[in-house]
This record gives C-alpha cells, sequence and structure tokens, in this order.
C-alpha cells in the first residue's frame, strides 16, 4: 500500500503458527483463533487480521471430525504406524502422503527439495545487501558428477573478502548465491 491509497486495498494478513509446545497455557484446546476483539464492547476492531494456533501436543486420541486434526495428526506423526493412521483417515491427506512418499523415493526430486532449502536458508542468513546485485557466471549448464565447475562472480567487495564470504553454487533449478560464513 502506497502513501495516499485506500485503506480498502489492505490485504487480510492470517498468521498459523503449528508448534510441538503447549502455547496457549490457559486452555487445553489444540487450535486457536485469534483476532482483534473487544470483549467488553463485543466488537472486532479489524478482521484484517487473525493468528490460527495449532498446538500438536494437545491433540486429542479422537478425531473431532475435523479436517485439521487429520492434518494436525499426519504433521504430529512420529512412527510410520502413526502416519499411516493419519494417511486412512482422510482421502486429501492420504494424497499427500502418496505425493510424499513418491517425492521421498525420487532422488533427484528429493535432492532439488534440498538445495531449494539450502537456497532459502542462506537467502534469510545473508547479511550484505549487495549480495543480491552480484552477478554469477557459470561456464556451461550442465556438468558430470564430479567435474570441476569454473565460475565467473562480479562485484565481490573489500567487505565480503574481509567477513570471508563464500559462493554456493546448487544444482539447476535451485537458488545460487553468495552466503557468509
Amino acid at each position: 500500500m502506497g502513501s495516499g491509497d485506500d485503506y480498502e486495498k489492505i490485504s487480510k494478513v492470517i498468521s498459523i503458527i503449528i508448534t510441538d509446545e503447549k502455547l496457549i497455557k490457559d486452555s487445553e484446546t489444540y487450535y486457536h483463533r485469534f483476532t482483534f476483539y473487544d470483549p467488553d464492547a463485543e466488537v472486532e476492531f479489524t478482521d484484517l487480521i487473525e493468528i490460527h494456533t495449532v498446538e500438536l501436543k494437545k491433540l486429542p486420541d479422537d478425531s473431532d471430525g475435523t479436517q485439521l486434526y487429520d492434518w494436525a495428526k499426519l504433521i504430529a506423526a512420529e512412527t510410520e504406524e502413526e502416519f499411516e493412521m493419519a494417511a486412512q483417515a482422510n482421502p486429501q491427506v492420504r494424497r499427500a502422503v502418496v505425493k510424499l512418499r513418491e517425492l521421498s523415493a525420487d532422488e533427484k526430486a528429493r535432492d532439488m527439495v534440498e538445495c531449494h532449502e539450502k537456497g532459502e536458508r542462506d537467502l534469510e542468513c545473508s547479511l550484505i545487501p549487495a549480495y543480491a546485485a552480484c552477478t554469477l557466471t557459470i561456464n556451461k549448464t550442465n556438468y558430470a558428477q564430479g567435474e570441476t565447475i569454473t565460475a565467473t562472480v562480479t562485484c565481490v567487495t573489500e567487505q565480503m573478502v574481509s567477513d570471508d564470504a563464500i559462493i554456493s553454487i546448487y544444482r539447476a533449478g535451485a537458488a545460487t548465491m553468495m552466503t557468509r560464513v
């Protein structure tokens, strides 16, 4: 939203917190939805902000019949048996479990996911804004396993050198960036 824009352009913000801890100490309910509400006047300030919490430690043993419960049981599963029970409870959860198993069995897909996640973690850890402006040029697109990768990097600054910056190169489809050690 920019200066002078109409307030009707404000987008709703929904925060979802899924935790394996007891977050709301005064309640044994595993799911809560919080808004800005004045209980004395019984009026909601705005419907543009919501915080949803799912506390996995508070999940009851017996289903409450909601899809949320089914998904929470899947997320909370610690054993293969619990994982399988969660998959059997709901067709949507079952489809997700099948897809997850396919991805887990496919080494190339698993490597791509791991590379993507590493790239995201590295991006979050970037400390020098100039990194985003850097250019990395790799001399070809496909490399054989074990082959040396040749890359040219521009905009390496003295600050980056003094901070022991490194270049992280990931497989195709994942992030390529610089990060501080």
